[in-house]
């Protein structure tokens, strides 16, 4: 698998309507990881998990986001695709995904 890096700028706050649309999409544990958030950083979260998993419908044809887990150090992964690793990040105004073959992020 080619490294992929997406990335989106963030130029205005999400309607509510937006909001509940991405929690609802994601998977449990993605969804709980945004939603403990508050304000920006939850619009943010969710945003960046999104973005994740369009770069992996892109990438692998998955349609939704598989089982994660998180290592030791506390670095989400998917337990039945280890060979695909992915980083996410989020700040004030930007989200980043990467996904890619080897370690990234």
């Amino acid at each position: 698998m080619d490294a992929v890096l997406w990335a989106v700028r963030l130029d205005r706050r999400l309607t509510e309507a937006e909001t509940e649309i991405l929690a609802a999409g994601l998977p449990p544990f993605w969804r709980e990881r945004a939603m403990a958030r508050e304000g920006l950083a939850r619009q943010e979260a969710l945003c960046a998990y999104a973005l994740l998993q369009e770069a992996l419908w892109e990438t692998a044809g998955w349609p939704h986001l598989p089982e994660t887990a998180l290592t030791a150090r506390g670095k989400p992964w998917f337990p039945a695709y280890p060979e695909v690793y992915f980083s996410i990040s989020h700040t004030r105004g930007a989200v980043l995904a990467a996904v890619a073959g080897e370690a990234v992020g």
